[in-house]
């Protein structure tokens, strides 16, 4: 009976033994079904890219806007600015057109070309025998931004006070141009470009006078027009209205070739 027992007993131990191994063999099984992953990306084969910039942007419509103003919307559209002063019959300041138009189509990054009201022209205001509102691309009343939009920016920054105290009334800015400078002496009231001084050759008035240029032929046109200079710098004044007045060009010269110009205002000696 005994042996008989023992028999029976170590039946159920290797039954519940192998059972064991079986339920173990089972739960392997559901961990590696439970490591398996949701097709993603990686093992679809498919991708995602980058959102990418759009290849236009829509042009803001600037026209009435003050210059300020304008660069800001263009800014936040993702454009430049380009102005250019004009007369117009629009309030001085305001812009009055634009290239782009508002809602065209742009490249990001581009420059929008506005024009800026300098006001209406005076009537009958003289346009100068050789062009003394002009030298190259600026004319007098150009902003600063014009200035930088043709030249970057300057070379120098200097404010320029006559002596009269308080805040100073006009500041240089210089540029070093080929084989000379410009200098460009614009109004901190906001009147923009007041004066022009260049010895570089690079640069004319829109008569086509330059450095290097023979003042033989300007003096044989427009003698009775020319004047000495009225601080005693030497050079010789030539006049848009009446002789010896503002806007004017002054010529500096060693021999008959022309060494500087200076356009625009005429700086009066202290008292007059």
């Amino acid at each position: 009976m005994l042996v008989r027992a023992l028999r029976v007993l170590a039946a159920i131990t290797v039954a519940a033994l192998a059972l064991t191994l079986l339920a173990g063999c089972g739960d392997d099984d559901v961990s590696d079904d439970s490591s398996s992953t949701a097709p993603t990306e990686a093992t679809t084969g498919e991708t995602t890219t980058a959102q990418e910039k759009p290849e236009t942007v829509r042009v803001p419509d600037v026209v009435g806007s003050d210059v300020p103003t304008a660069r800001g919307m263009l800014g936040r559209a993702g454009l430049g600015i380009t102005p250019k002063r004009a007369f117009s019959d629009q309030p001085a300041g305001r812009v009055f057109d634009q290239t782009p138009r508002g809602g065209k189509p742009a490249s990001p990054g581009a420059r929008v070309h506005v024009d800026v009201s300098r006001g209406p022209k005076p009537p009958g205001e003289p346009v100068g025998p050789l062009g003394t509102s002009s030298i190259g691309p600026l004319s007098l009343g150009a902003s600063e931004d014009e200035a930088r939009a043709q030249f970057g920016e300057p070379d120098e920054i200097q404010e320029v006070n006559l002596g009269g105290g308080g805040p100073a009334p006009q500041v240089t800015w210089t540029y070093a141009l080929g084989d000379g400078t410009v200098d460009l002496k614009f109004s901190t009231a906001g009147d923009g470009l007041r004066q022009y001084t260049v010895s570089s050759p690079s640069l004319a008035t829109n008569s086509g006078v330059a450095i290097g240029s023979d003042i033989a032929p300007i003096e044989q046109e427009y003698g009775d027009q020319l004047r000495p200079h009225p601080i005693g710098s030497g050079g010789t004044v030539l006049s848009e209205g009446r002789p010896g007045t503002s806007p004017a060009l002054t010529f500096v010269v060693d021999g008959s070739t022309i060494t500087f110009i200076t356009g625009g205002d005429l700086f009066q000696p202290a008292g007059e």
